[in-house]
């Protein structure tokens, strides 16, 4: 069971905490409310909250006093400032001290529930972050994988539990969810990692070359071949070949692969003799081999030999608790490899980064990462800088369409942002308003403006 939200309120003014405890009525939060701002910093230096709102102007002890006292003590802790309009620099000021927000004087019921909801929100996503952190399997991660999902860590088991024998494997899934991550994790756990790893990509070479890269050739076995050559399979004696979309080869090469897996033995491009190897095969592929068979562009008898073991890596969007770590994970990386001092996410960043779909899966997480470390003016990710770079997408993929308004990067990442809460309100249009605190006129008009159209929920 999840504990209550404590929220601290520190005002001199009695009506003001009058305002908080009429707010807070029906809320499952377990509320204290002080008057004097000594007392509040005794609090503070032995008491957990998740958000203290303070008032800028107490006694002796201001509300800058209680922020740093906060920030000292508890730490991970939200701040919000209340000031009246003739101090909102001092409030601003405050903010960039670590405060989360200011509210002026009067306080708005609306506005104020709002802004306390997002700053709660804010502090989970943080605790969030930091659990995730803690679950990330060190073994994994040493081994160049980061799995928190129950998903990808039945997924690892079982490639543990098939790496010491010798049995092919075939790996499905989506492009970009690391397949062949995965094959490198089998082959470092297998008797075979003293050998060779080698990896190919079936579909990106012309079958003439595809069929020597394989399983090699003779000199003057083709035009250019002015000298012998092993191939892959010869190179890898005792290894590992990792056959990327295995569903790209052509039929005369399924032949001889099934050559190879059944007998150990390939034969060179222009040879009639015959080379015994010791492999293991592990293929990949993102297309439904079964499909192919019935449209006769797979042989039957290749499928049953390298479905011996059958691993399915679902898509990212269906095991969200990855792609944090991953994230944090690829953000360390890139920034050592561009020399910058980028050390993680605002919450609000993790959020927008946690709900989008992902349809590129882990190879399009990787490069929005090294796109945010490349813009990052700060040592932080910002929500803004997640934007920008998901209206750079938007902009490369419908500038044709006119999907965005192509003159202004601003109006594709409003238009994202206002398509994003519309989305998450179920596209009701009074709820999404009151989550981003403007009037159900105004948001009409800003629909109108980007060209948003209400969707169906």
């Amino acid at each position: 069971m999840m504990e209550k939200p404590r929220i601290l309120i520190v005002d001199d003014d009695q009506n003001i905490l009058n305002f908080f405890k009429r707010l807070f009525r029906n809320q499952d939060y377990d509320m204290v409310c002080l008057q004097s701002g000594a007392e509040a910093l005794k609090l503070i230096r032995h008491s957990y909250f998740d958000l203290i709102i303070t008032d800028l102007k107490i006694d002796r002890i201001n509300g800058i006093d209680i922020l740093k006292e906060a920030k000292k003590s508890i730490g991970d802790v939200e701040v919000v400032i209340i000031t009246g309009y003739g101090t909102v620099e001092s409030a601003v000021k405050a903010m960039q001290l670590g405060a989360y927000d200011y509210i002026t004087k009067p306080l708005d019921l609306a506005k104020t529930r709002i802004l306390v909801h997002r700053a709660l929100e804010r502090r989970r996503l943080k605790n969030q972050v930091k659990q995730l952190k803690k679950e990330i399997g060190k073994k994994f991660e040493d081994l160049g994988i980061i799995a928190v999902s129950d998903e990808m860590r039945r997924v690892l088991q079982l490639a543990e539990t098939i790496a010491p024998t010798d049995s092919t494997v075939l790996i499905t899934g989506e492009s970009g969810v690391g397949k062949e991550v995965l094959a490198k994790y089998i082959h470092k756990l297998s008797r075979r990692v003293e050998r060779p790893f080698v990896s190919i990509n079936c579909a990106a070479l012309p079958e003439s070359i595809l069929e020597s890269e394989l399983f090699g050739h003779v000199k003057g076995a083709f035009t250019g071949a002015v000298s012998g050559a092993k191939g892959l399979f010869e190179e890898a004696n005792g290894g590992t070949v990792f056959l990327d979309e295995v569903g790209e080869l052509s039929l005369p090469i399924q032949a001889k692969l099934l050559r190879v897996l059944q007998e150990g033995e390939v034969r060179k491009v222009g040879d009639v003799k015959i080379y015994k190897v010791d492999v293991r095969i592990i293929a990949a592929t993102n297309k439904n081999l079964l499909s192919l068979i019935k449209l006769h562009r797979f042989r039957e008898d290749l499928y049953y030999r390298l479905n011996v073991i059958p691993i399915v890596i679902p898509p990212l969007r269906e095991r969200k608790e990855d792609i944090v770590p991953l994230a944090d994970h690829f953000l360390n990386i890139v920034s050592k490899k561009m020399g910058k001092r980028v050390t993680g996410f605002t919450p609000e960043a993790i959020y927008r980064i946690k709900e989008y779909e992902w349809p590129g899966n882990v190879r399009e997480l990787e490069n929005m990462i090294e796109r945010l470390v490349a813009i990052s003016k700060s040592s932080t990710v910002t929500e803004s800088d997640v934007f920008y770079v998901f209206g750079m997408d938007m902009g490369a993929k419908n500038r044709n369409a006119g999907y965005i308004d192509q003159d202004s990067s601003h109006s594709a990442i409003k238009r994202y942002h206002l398509i994003n809460v519309l989305s998450e309100s179920g596209w009701n249009v009074q709820r999404a308003s009151r989550k981003l605190g403007i009037s159900r006129t105004t948001m009409w008009r800003w629909m109108k403006k980007y060209g948003i159209k209400r969707q169906k929920s």
